[in-house]
């Protein structure tokens, strides 16, 4: 994985990188100067100080508010009187509100200040190299790399008259480092192929994987950058007249960096225009089932873990519990037994409702899940709990919404946090729990009832470089509330139910076409800024394309049941299922224990939503101010 920023135009480099006045220029270092910086960004405000200091205080006058508004005997006049009164008293408490962080116009370029910090995010993506490379005076391209594939290849890399910035993985026949096969690729296509554009259009359309690229050929002096076909990879973009910025992680809300999308973008130094090109429709095979696709897009996932730095534990599944993830772990269980491997599982304290992380919904069912899958595969699964307290969560609050930009909603903000404490590292501030069994018991009630008899408990901070993902599986497979709306007044026999399950389909396909800009870029950017390297099975290319031969009969199904009310009487109303392919697949799999159990979004099943006194009525669409 790597971080990649890349600047065309006017720029001047950060005070760290030494620049002299030849062209071109390499410099290298560790990034461990900017992560350090990149963290100390992002301290405690006094509100937050405030907000810790005099929380229960805090609790208390906005229940009092909540009593005064619902008050009946209370006049208008009075209520507004008292509510005010109140405010003023949390006013005090809190002080001012903390300014936003200030950004120049978009239409003007980012300055050396600038441009530092985002060389510092960028850092934290590669922590085991940086590189640096001033092109000449208005071209600047520098990445960071975790090596995850043999041998270790700095970047950026440069061959036949092109500089390239990769970050992703490549699966295949390829055993190569990617980095190092795109060159070769670009080297011999330019052997045969006279237009450059074409040739360089013609290797990225031929990358089976997830990335996200920059190409400057040196020699048309064009800019070739994006994204692979689903967009896995994050890439945002940040254009002014005297400047263009395409980086792996922008600023923060309002600096200017717009997600880009799922294509092949083009830029020209000359004429500064750009061209979006749509990848060609891929040829990919039609004869293997959903669930052999999926195990080989596992094993895949799994076979091109070779970091630098060997791990005890080379990958993790970030792990609820639930139905998606629990494929996933024991799928990656049947393709590495024996395998010590982390399947972690985030909780938050909920000061608004006083539950504890270990209580909260995601934790019960993970322990679960995870004793089953021991029971199936043995005890090199490792449950590792990651417990967040209010205090950690105001520290990761400004550095989140930072990382997570240019998406702003609440809802974003509560994905985003769970998911930047389940991939954290020490600085992060959790408090981490590592359950490991050391014999496994006849029932999960017997282990229950005596826990330390069976399980080694420690602090832990999981090693793992490489986390697995279930996403996409709710965009495949029907597994949102808005795919079950579609059903939800039908009968029977309606004329209307085909139309329903076409509407159906739509959505799905919809929903995967945007999933680079709704998920992908925001969760990249969030896990990334640890040094940690996400992979989602569900959203390999061959998955997909299975997936959406299934007819969507099979993903929601449908059943009625007869009901009876004193208003209605007695009638048959609709009950759905969803996912119901995937969960004949668990089923199939010996993973029944999971089949059943509903769909619960992570900001609700890890607490992460709603987690301050006076958000009960937040909406998850509400812009973060």
């Amino acid at each position: 994985m790597c971080g990649i920023l890349a600047i065309f135009g006017e720029v001047t480099p950060p005070p760290d990188i030494p620049v002299s006045s030849s062209s071109p220029q390499w410099h290298t270092t560790s990034p461990q100067h900017f992560i350090c910086r990149h963290l100390a960004r992002f301290p405690l405000t006094k509100r937050d100080e405030a907000k810790l200091a005099h929380q229960y205080q805090i609790k208390d006058i906005h229940s009092r508010q909540t009593k005064i508004k619902a008050n009946l005997k209370l006049s208008d006049e009075e209520k507004s009187k008292q509510y005010n009164q109140l405010q003023q008293q949390l006013d005090d408490l809190l002080g001012p509100a903390d300014e936003p962080p200030a950004y120049p116009e978009s239409s003007a370029p980012l300055n050396e200040y600038y441009v530092s910090q985002v060389v510092d995010a960028v850092a934290c993506r590669g922590p085991d190299y940086l590189g640096y490379h001033i092109v000449d005076n208005q071209i600047h391209m520098c990445s960071s790399v975790l090596s995850l594939r043999s041998p270790f290849t700095p970047q950026p890399g440069y061959a036949a008259g092109v500089v390239l910035q990769y970050n992703g993985e490549l699966y295949g026949n390829t055993s190569a480092n990617d980095t190092s096969d795109i060159l070769q690729r670009l080297t011999d296509e330019f052997a045969i192929e006279k237009d450059r554009r074409a040739a360089i259009l013609r290797v990225i359309s031929s990358l089976n994987g997830e990335f996200a690229f920059v190409i400057y050929d040196t020699i048309d002096e064009m800019v070739y950058f994006g994204r692979d076909r689903v967009g896995r990879r994050s890439l945002v973009v940040r254009y002014s007249p005297r400047q263009l910025v395409i980086s792996s992680v922008g600023l923060g809300l309002g600096s200017g960096f717009e997600e880009v999308d799922n294509k092949i973008w083009v830029y020209s130094i000359d004429s500064k225009q750009f061209e979006k090109i749509s990848y060609p429709k891929s040829n990919l095979p039609q004869g293997d089932s959903f669930t052999d696709l999926l195990q080989t897009a596992v094993q895949q996932r799994w076979a091109t873990i070779q970091p630098l730095h060997p791990q005890s534990v080379p990958a993790g599944v970030l792990f609820s519990g639930g139905l998606d993830c629990t494929i996933i772990a024991h799928l990656l269980a049947k393709t590495a037994p024996g395998q010590a491997i982390d399947l972690i599982t985030v909780g938050f304290d909920h000061p608004r409702s006083n539950q504890r992380a270990a209580s909260s919904p995601d934790r019960v069912l993970a322990k679960r899940s995870w004793f089953q899958l021991c029971q199936l595969h043995g005890i090199s699964l490792r449950l590792v709990e990651v417990n967040v307290a209010y205090k950690q969560w105001l520290q990761g609050y400004h550095r989140v919404q930072s990382l997570m930009a240019p998406t702003a909603t609440e809802m974003d903000l509560s994905i985003a946090i769970a998911f930047y404490f389940a991939s954290g590292t020490s600085e992060s501030g959790a408090s981490i729990t590592l359950r490991q069994l050391v014999d496994i018991p006849a029932t999960y009630e017997e282990y229950c009832k005596n826990e330390d008899q069976f399980t080694t408990v420690s602090g832990y901070l999981s090693p793992a470089p490489v986390l697995f993902s279930g996403l996409g599986a709710d965009e495949l497979f029907a597994g949102y509330s808005r795919h079950e709306a579609l059903f939800s007044n039908l009968e029977p026999e309606s004329p209307t139910l085909d139309d329903a399950y076409n509407q159906l389909q739509t959505m799905l396909d919809y929903d995967i076409d945007v999933i680079h800009t709704r998920n992908l870029g925001r969760d990249d950017r969030v896990m990334a800024s640890w040094g940690k390297e996400l992979r989602y099975p569900y959203l390999d290319e061959a998955v997909i394309a299975s997936v959406k031969r299934i007819p969507p009969q099979q993903k929601l199904k449908l059943s009625w049941e007869w009901k009876e009310s004193k208003k209605q009487g007695r009638r048959q109303v609709v009950v759905s299922e969803r996912k119901h392919y995937l969960r004949e697949v668990a089923r199939s799999f010996g993973l029944g224990f999971v089949a059943a159990e509903p769909k619960r979004a992570i900001q609700f099943g890890a607490k992460s939503a709603k987690l301050e006194v006076n958000q009960a009525k937040a909406k998850g669409t509400d812009i973060i101010v």
